[in-house]
């Protein structure tokens, strides 16, 4: 039973992804669409059980469009690890429990999706992180195991206080 109705949460999601409306593109939900958080999963990466309709939600994972912060499961260094900490910490305090997504789109995994996240307070989660040292833009080299890298303490005190 759980099966059949998680089969039918993801194809209800697709089905609006794709039918949704008529905007720039059949391929992206411009939002925003109300979420409540579900858990952190590392610095650019929420699963959120998003509502699609009236009384109607699909729970996702939500990878943050247009950045890129430190791995948490195969880091490349221990430094990399202890900024990952530090994003995932930083993102836990200031999303809390709802937020909404934004320009949402297909991920290139499986069951995941592609968005820009605000906090309930209108915060734009991606430039938070680019803006306090949590995250590069997607594309550009990760930093995290440079010879000089800013020091843990620094990243873990520019986390929002919860």
């Amino acid at each position: 039973m759980s099966y059949t109705l998680s089969m039918m949460r993801r194809l209800l999601l697709s089905m609006f992804l794709i039918f949704g409306g008529s905007f720039a593109s059949a391929d992206t939900l411009p939002g925003p669409i109300p979420a409540d958080v579900v858990r952190v999963i590392d610095g650019d990466t929420v699963r959120v059980r998003a509502h699609i309709w009236v009384n109607q939600s699909v729970e996702v994972s939500v990878r943050l469009a247009g950045v890129d912060t430190p791995e948490i499961y195969r880091p490349a260094c221990r430094e990399e690890r202890v900024y990952a900490d530090a994003a995932k910490t930083a993102v836990a305090s200031l999303v809390g429990e709802e937020l909404f997504l934004t320009n949402v789109a297909h991920g290139k995994y499986a069951g995941r999706v592609v968005a820009g996240i605000l906090t309930s307070d209108g915060v734009d989660l991606g430039e938070y992180l680019l803006n306090n040292g949590h995250a590069v833009e997607d594309g550009m080299p990760d930093p995290w195991c440079d010879a000089t890298p800013t020091p843990s303490a620094e990243i873990a005190a520019s986390a929002p206080a919860p």
